[in-house]
């Protein structure tokens, strides 16, 4: 090479002896670096992984009526979210078109859930595919409340109260699970919740527990087509459905209440919580995972259960408590601090 003849032999010989250390001192470098990037996964992975889960956490997208949260709709917020995401609604009426679920999501009211109302110029949910997730809602005076039609859909339905809809509160077809647990399924004028196309197989058709299914102009619970179960209704109560409790009693297990006035305290006023003496409160599945905020058993009603516990009202007649916060957050054992919260009492007439 030209600089080998440049430096002549001896020169050329130093070149080529700084060339392999630097080459060896590469090397070095380069397993140095791995080795501590193997490191940095595995024994820094304590502060590591925790930053990997809040890139990868589920986002949580408001929805307000007042054009002061990200969205004024709830249809408009569950076509921005991604898989897992939440939807937050806060206290307001919603008149919108059919909301489309067809992701992986859930949708839940901030507080009360009559509070949160959707009401559907056709149906108020229609559910084609994921797992979505209504929770803490009132869907009222639309088509059916809540569809699942997806082949491969599923459904979850708890803490919401279904009312007054003009076909069913929920209807289910293809055999897909829904399950539903602490609602109020009443005054429809259709029934409680329907599967209106059973396919022979073994899938269930819905299962509903802890829930109230009354006033229905048809039955509280039915099928329709080719009755596939196991559809399970259990630790339910039933009352005034017009047409029957079930238009098939397979569907009913061996915890269902029948003809029993579940005893609101003002249906009038749209107050659907349990008087004391409700046939309905501690009545629901006593496994411990279906307890109310209080770790009592599970009151049937849309104001029982695990999920009941950000408008739970326990077992007084006064009004629900919100925004928590204990001061300081922090205490040590033995020591004492106060709770704060915030509540809404009505002016006496």
């Amino acid at each position: 090479m030209a600089i080998d003849r440049l430096l002549g032999v001896e020169g050329s010989v130093i070149r080529h002896r700084l060339m392999r250390r630097d080459e060896i001192a590469m090397k070095t470098l380069m397993k140095a670096t791995t080795y501590s990037f193997r490191r940095l996964l595995v024994v820094g992975g304590v502060w590591l992984l925790p930053l990997l889960w809040f890139w990868c956490s589920a986002a949580t997208l408001t929805v307000g009526p007042f054009g002061d949260k990200n969205y004024m709709l709830i249809g408009d917020a569950v076509k921005a979210a991604a898989a897992n995401d939440i939807v937050e609604v806060y206290p307001g009426q919603y008149d919108e078109p059919t909301i489309e679920l067809d992701k992986t999501i859930t949708v839940r009211g901030k507080y009360d859930p009559i509070q949160q109302r959707v009401i559907g110029s056709g149906d108020g949910f229609s559910i084609t595919a994921g797992h979505p997730i209504l929770e803490a809602l009132t869907v009222t005076r639309s088509g059916n409340g809540v569809t699942l039609s997806g082949a491969y859909a599923k459904c979850t339905i708890r803490n919401c109260l279904v009312l007054a809809n003009g076909e069913n509160g929920v209807e289910t077809t293809f055999n897909q699970p829904c399950f539903i647990l602490n609602c109020v399924l009443g005054y429809n004028k259709g029934s409680g919740v329907v599967d209106t196309f059973g396919m022979i197989g073994t899938k269930p058709v819905y299962t509903v527990a802890n829930t109230l299914l009354i006033g229905n102009a048809e039955y509280g619970a039915s099928v329709v087509g080719f009755f596939s179960g196991p559809a399970t209704v259990d630790y339910s109560l039933f009352f005034d459905n017009h047409q029957g409790v079930a238009s098939d009693s397979d569907l009913l297990g061996s915890h269902v209440q029948q003809a029993v006035n579940p005893k609101f305290r003002d249906v009038d006023r749209q107050d659907f919580r349990l008087q004391a003496d409700s046939a309905a409160v501690n009545a629901g599945d006593p496994s411990p995972g279906s307890q109310d905020p209080d770790g009592t058993r599970n009151d049937i009603g849309v104001y029982g259960g695990p999920y009941a516990r950000s408008f739970w009202y326990g077992p007084g007649p006064g009004p629900p408590v919100r925004d928590l916060v204990a001061i300081p957050p922090v205490v040590k054992y033995g020591r004492t601090f106060r709770v704060e919260g915030k509540a809404q009492v009505e002016p006496t007439p």
